[in-house]
């Protein structure tokens, strides 16, 4: 039986298994990323169920950018996001903040500074809106592309 095999089980397994059990073999996969990010696939996995996967599976990696300057963020999310690239992280979390305490009449500028800058990356995928335990409409969360487009 290989991994694909065991995770497959996993995901559609036991109806029984205690949420903590499921918690914990979650925070396990997130200590323990695939060497390859970009064979991280399993092996009868379509681009769909990946995109899926990504999507369910915690962020292994967060940049919080409250108090940093508009001018500067767009500089560190790109630095974090090679930084992802180049530690393997599948998923990543930058906390923007919701603009409150902003000056500018738009409200929350490092918003609409760090989705040009995910825009415009070559190894950001796809993006959302976390939970509110994660942080809400004040952060999004990035997959990484290990193909640059």
């Amino acid at each position: 039986m290989d991994f694909g095999e065991v995770l497959r089980q996993w995901e559609d397994g036991d109806p029984k298994r205690s949420e903590r059990d499921r918690r914990r073999m979650e925070e396990w996969i997130d200590e323990h990323p695939p060497d390859h990010p970009q064979n991280a696939s399993l092996p009868d996995e379509s681009p769909q169920q990946r995109r899926e996967r990504i999507k369910r599976r915690r962020p292994q990696r967060v940049l919080d950018l409250h108090g940093v300057r508009a001018s500067d963020a767009a500089r560190r999310v790109d630095a974090f996001v090679a930084a992802a690239v180049r530690d393997g992280i599948e998923k990543a979390l930058i906390i923007h903040g919701k603009g409150k305490h902003s000056h500018d009449p738009r409200g929350g500028v490092l918003k609409q500074v760090v989705y040009e800058a995910l825009r415009a990356h070559p190894h950001a995928g796809e993006m959302g809106v976390p939970d509110r335990r994660l942080g809400g409409s004040g952060a999004v969360w990035v997959a990484i592309r290990y193909r640059s487009r």
